[in-house]
């Protein structure tokens, strides 16, 4: 493998990994929601009111009561959580641009890219002319 593939290899693996996290604060995100949602609807509901909770793979009965403040603690765990999360995408996000910049990558449009390739295709047939010549 040759240095050029190496650097390409390697930005990929960057961009993966960025996208990766960005994954995950998804689904941190989807999570918080619904359990915004979950709380919103259990506080109009009494405060005796039997209400289940799934606890690994049991339904654990608790009263609305109980429930409310683990849901707030969970929320407070999860916007935490998105929050390092976010963190980790921009320091990604800079090591990304850091590499791209110190390794001359640039993005080529769809037009530039079948230009090149047709430039390429031309250099190695008149190459492959001149050497039967």
């Amino acid at each position: 493998m040759n240095e050029q593939q190496e650097v390409v290899e390697h930005f990929q693996k960057l961009r993966e990994q960025q996208q990766d996290i960005a994954n995950e604060i998804a689904k941190v995100n989807d999570e918080r929601r619904e359990h915004k949602r979950v709380t919103e609807m259990l506080k109009k509901m009494p405060n005796d009111k039997r209400c289940y909770r799934l606890v690994g793979d049991t339904l654990v009965e608790y009263q609305v009561k109980d429930v409310i403040p683990m849901l707030d603690t969970n929320i407070k765990n999860l916007e935490g959580l998105e929050t390092k999360l976010n963190e980790q995408l921009v320091a990604k996000g800079k090591e990304v641009n850091e590499y791209k910049e110190k390794n001359h990558i640039r993005f080529v449009n769809e037009k530039e890219f079948y230009e090149i390739r047709r430039n390429a295709t031309n250099t190695d047939a008149s190459t492959a002319n001149s050497a039967t010549k």
